[in-house]
């Protein structure tokens, strides 16, 4: 607990030592300064960082991935409003990959603005189609409102790209079973459990 103590002391003493450093470089070179700011709060716990992602905000408005960054604390802390405000605010100012918009999807889809969420995640899928992940979240929206055929392509295609993901096969057996094709909802259902034991044998 001791030894937990002081080195705590320490990344405090050395933050302080570096948010002072940085302070003084603010009127020099203001996008330098935010982009410290930047780099030390991705290192940090979720208030801290929060707290020098805005900083790097105040210091340069212009900062497109700080507002990125700020977004997903917000996100993280369940602050879904802010979440979508800081990556709409980051898109508006350049910041144009894949990670914010599917960052932005995620935060519409657990607000329940599904046809938003669709939107953005097309949108990350257009910069980058590498990522199953992007497929299956897509698959799930549109599983979400009833449209299983669009859902089945998702979910195809994530599997597609890692056919290894348990949860893949299964949510595309259950569009098959929504649609009521028994014999491919029972296959895609029965590889889901089959990787599933697989991945627990691998992790006990």
């Amino acid at each position: 607990m001791e030894r937990l103590k002081l080195l705590f002391k320490f990344i405090t003493l050395y933050l302080d030592k570096l948010l002072e450093s940085v302070e003084k470089t603010i009127t020099l070179d203001p996008e330098k300064a935010s982009k410290v700011y930047v780099n030390v709060g991705q290192d940090c716990d979720n208030a801290v960082a929060m707290g020098l992602f805005k900083k790097a905000i105040d210091v340069n408005p212009d900062d497109a991935e700080a507002y990125f960054r700020l977004g997903k604390i917000y996100m993280k802390t369940k602050m879904w409003e802010k979440a979508i405000k800081s990556y709409q605010k980051a898109i508006s100012i350049g910041l144009q990959t894949h990670e914010v918009f599917y960052c932005l999807g995620l935060t519409y889809n657990f607000c329940n603005q599904i046809d938003d969420a669709i939107k953005s995640y097309k949108k990350a899928i257009e910069l980058d189609s590498t990522h199953p992940e992007y497929f299956f979240r897509l698959g799930l929206v549109y599983g979400a409102k009833g449209m299983q055929d669009e859902a089945i392509t998702f979910y195809e295609k994530a599997k597609s790209l890692n056919p290894n993901e348990p949860r893949y096969h299964y949510s595309l057996g259950l569009a098959y079973d929504a649609k009521g094709v028994r014999d491919k909802a029972m296959e895609s259902l029965r590889k889901a459990m089959e990787l599933q034991e697989v991945r627990n044998g691998i992790e006990n």
